[in-house]
Parts: structure tokens; C-alpha cells; sequence
């Protein structure tokens, strides 16, 4: 009886250690997805720069003094931009290895306990087998 309420309980500890796992892998995945959209919206940012280099060296174009200021004043602010959204990136990719860490050390967890679990059945499967042998043995040997 006592053997029955530890499995329980082993399969209980498992249960939890499981969705423990799935969370952080879900919390992983999310990062992940977060990183790909920043990326895509830097490399948006650095396309959109690009095309403004190229505006402002259409042949043929003046620009004023003061739309000249407009449009470094503007690139900065852009560069500035391109930064920010690179930095973002360097800190969620910081996070990622955080959380991977987390569900490998999650998944290390619940694989070694579903090998306990294991372990724990066959020796159960072992005693009973011996048990069922010492039955036959005696019920075949004369008292």
C-alpha cells in the first residue's frame, strides 16, 4: 500500500515537473518570437535609412540650409532608432539563454524523474516476479 501511495506521489511530482517544463519551453518560444520581430523591425529600420540615403542623392536636387539640418537632425534620430531597437535585441537575446537554461534545467529535472519512475516499476515488477516464483516454489514443494 505504501509502495502504490509513493508511485502516486512520484506521478504527481512528474505531472508537475511536466508542466513546469512546458511553461518554460512556452516562455522560450515567446522570447524567441519577440526576437524575430524586433529583428524584423531593425532590419526595416536600416531599409527605410537606406532608402533615405539614397532620396537625398537624387541628382539635381538643392536642398535649403534649413532642410538640410531637417534631414541630418532626422538621420540622427534614425541611427538613434536603429540603436535603440539593436540594444533591444543584445537584452531579449540575453533573456533567451536565461530561459533556455531554465528549461533545459526543467527538462533535466523531469527526465531524471520519469527515470525514477521507471526504475521504481521494474524493481516492482522484479519483486512481484520473485514473489509469484517463491508462491509456485512452495505450492510445488512438499511440506
Amino acid at each position: 500500500m505504501a509502495q502504490r501511495a509513493d508511485a502516486s506521489r512520484l506521478d504527481s511530482v512528474i505531472r508537475i515537473a511536466e508542466d513546469a517544463e512546458k511553461k518554460a519551453y512556452a516562455e522560450l518560444a515567446r522570447c524567441r518570437d519577440e526576437i524575430q520581430g524586433q529583428e524584423q523591425k531593425l532590419d526595416e529600420l536600416i531599409e527605410y535609412r537606406k532608402e533615405y540615403h539614397q532620396e537625398v542623392r537624387l541628382p539635381g536636387v538643392t536642398l535649403s540650409v534649413q532642410q538640410i539640418k531637417n534631414r541630418f537632425s532626422f538621420l540622427q534620430k534614425l541611427e538613434q532608432a536603429i540603436q535603440g531597437q539593436r540594444n533591444q535585441i543584445d537584452a531579449r537575446g540575453e533573456q533567451e539563454i536565461r530561459l533556455r537554461k531554465i528549461w533545459i534545467a526543467k527538462r533535466v529535472r523531469r527526465r531524471a524523474l520519469n527515470k525514477a519512475s521507471e526504475q521504481r516499476r521494474a524493481l516492482r515488477q522484479q519483486t512481484q516476479k520473485r514473489e509469484e516464483q517463491k508462491q509456485m516454489d512452495d505450492l510445488v514443494r512438499p511440506h
